[in-house]
């Protein structure tokens, strides 16, 4: 789509020679975002565009020029916005697109964390948990609340306490053998403490690497409650939104954030309405900041 003789291509040199005052804002959602945003890294110019050259509010100041070997009119602002773009780069490549792509995700939406060394790191951890017999049974009865703690001699359904506190081997292995077998963290007093031991032992064999959102990314959260009045004992729906920059891409989307909302959150009503209210209460924390004029303030005769 990117190259210079793609119809893509053709039709938005055309737009951009018609229209010599503008630049290019690309955009997309969920796939589209991805695609655009590696659509940006192929028309735009490696470095940032020098401060003298004045853009638009569509664009930042560090803002990225089109260049001349990418088919389009050369030296034209060029920015993407992806929202609930798919993991499409490296973290090198992550930075070597700031300022040019800006990501955006909202919620718990699980495709801003999926790429396939997540994939192989599932598919190995699920090798991992069928070959050592019993654990699957033991994680599921501690889940519904049905596991009762083995009694001495009768091994745990298959499972085995180890002394020190410890399991004799890890669930991760190397690295290498996707299938091979491993002791499961010993008997836990607490569900909390059988769960953190499993964990900790399962992401020692995470060790694919990942992709993510390229750009500068931004995580959206959008919370809607009904909450009944104290005092009069209406019902009234209170709305919480808060955008924050993620400079650790590794340490935000390393790992999915599994909730009833990982789908709800990625599709694209989901984002509209997040961002309206983003923008509503930026708009009123704005006229309360804001001087009264006169005629606001009741002064004016």
């Amino acid at each position: 789509m990117a190259k210079k003789d793609s119809v893509v291509t053709m039709v938005v040199a055309k737009a951009l020679q018609d229209n010599p005052g503008y630049g290019l804002v690309i955009t997309g959602h969920s796939l589209g975002a991805g695609v655009a945003a590696l659509m940006a890294l192929e028309w735009a110019s490696p470095e940032p565009a020098s401060p003298l050259v004045r853009h638009k509010a569509a664009f930042p100041s560090s803002a990225r020029l089109t260049r001349s070997s990418s088919g389009l009119p050369a030296g034209r602002p060029i920015h993407c916005y992806a929202f609930g773009s798919p993991c499409v780069g490296n973290i090198d490549l992550c930075k070597d697109a700031h300022g040019l792509v800006t990501s955006l995700v909202h919620g718990d939406d699980i495709f801003a964390t999926l790429s396939r060394g997540l994939i192989r790191d599932v598919k190995a951890i699920a090798l991992r948990l069928l070959d050592n017999k019993g654990l699957c049974e033991r994680v599921i009865s501690r889940t519904l609340g049905l596991y009762s703690p083995p009694k001495s001699g009768d091994g745990g359904a298959g499972l085995r306490a180890t002394a020190g506190g410890g399991s004799s081997s890890s669930l991760g292995g190397d690295g290498n053998e996707e299938g091979a077998a491993a002791d499961p963290p010993p008997v836990a007093a607490t569900e909390d403490e059988f769960f953190w031991e499993l964990m900790v032992q399962l992401r020692k064999s995470m060790r694919h690497e990942r992709l993510y959102p390229v750009g500068v990314t931004f995580w959206l959260y959008h919370a809607v409650t009904v909450a009944k009045d104290a005092r009069t004992g209406n019902e009234r729906t209170i709305s919480r939104v808060s955008l924050q920059r993620c400079d650790d891409l590794a340490d935000v989307f390393n790992e999915p954030h599994f909730s009833a909302r990982v789908i709800s959150d990625h599709m694209p009503l989901s984002y509209e309405a997040a961002l309206d209210a983003l923008l509503a209460a930026m708009r009123k924390e704005r006229d309360r900041e804001r001087p009264l004029s006169p005629r606001d303030s009741g002064l004016e005769e």
